[in-house]
């Protein structure tokens, strides 16, 4: 019994761990496609100036 809430309680830190390494990849990831959007966007619009 003791060792089954144990195992419960060890899953449930597994998921939560996952869960939140994912959200912090998503993040990375929608941070670094911004980043080049706006890059791009100011290339853009350095080409128009000249």
């Amino acid at each position: 019994m003791i060792a089954d809430v144990f195992l419960l309680i060890g899953a449930l830190i597994a998921f939560l761990s996952t869960a939140a390494s994912d959200r912090r990849r998503v993040a990375r990831e929608d941070r670094r496609q911004w980043d080049k959007a706006i890059r791009d966007a100011g290339v853009d619009i350095a080409a128009e100036g000249r």
